[in-house]
């Protein structure tokens, strides 16, 4: 009953981490412009957003159980936590942030 709670609890948590990764995907699709006053800002908070190989191995296993797999279907989250185990999120975040050094000289 204990492995089941924390399982539970775990997927809970990487979920809501999957809504705050989804949250970021929407900004940099809605909001393509690049402002070079906010770079430095924008670099710092798409780098620590890029997924270790920890969160990348979560986000799968929440994709795989039950509770996740409800859970991600009722936030929409499910293709987000796709793109974090396939590696395309943080691919989209290296993007975005040669697209901000390359167009503000950083």
């Amino acid at each position: 009953m204990k492995q089941i709670s924390l399982i539970i609890l775990l997927c809970f948590f990487v979920v809501s981490c999957a809504v705050q990764k989804k949250h970021i995907e929407q900004e940099i699709e809605k909001n393509p412009a690049i402002t070079c006053s906010s770079a430095q800002h924008d670099l710092k908070v798409l780098t620590d957003e890029k997924v270790s190989l920890v969160g990348k191995i979560a986000s799968g296993v929440t994709m795989i159980t039950p509770v996740g797999l409800v859970v991600g279907i009722l936030t929409g989250t499910t293709g987000t936590k796709f793109r974090v185990t396939t590696g395309k999120y943080n691919d989209m975040l290296d993007n975005r942030i040669a697209q901000i050094k390359g167009t503000c000289g950083l």
